[in-house]
């Protein structure tokens, strides 16, 4: 398991490996679950999905010059 703090978020990673990919358990600060569910009805996506694609989002940015 592991915790990190940013700001006022504190997020716990709990990683269960599966057969076909990786269960991972997040613990979020009330004002983020907050924002997490307004993007999720907007987007009409469920909360995986949206931190996926947040995921996605940031590898680009940080990782699209590198291979």
């Amino acid at each position: 398991m592991l915790t990190l703090c940013h700001g006022y978020d504190i997020l716990v990673f709990e990683v269960v490996n599966m057969e076909k990919g990786v269960r991972i358990g997040l613990t979020l600060s009330p004002g983020t679950v907050e924002k997490l569910d307004k993007i999720c009805k907007e987007k009409g996506v469920k909360r995986p999905a949206a931190v996926s694609f947040a995921i996605d989002l940031l590898w680009k940015e940080e990782y699209s010059d590198k291979k």
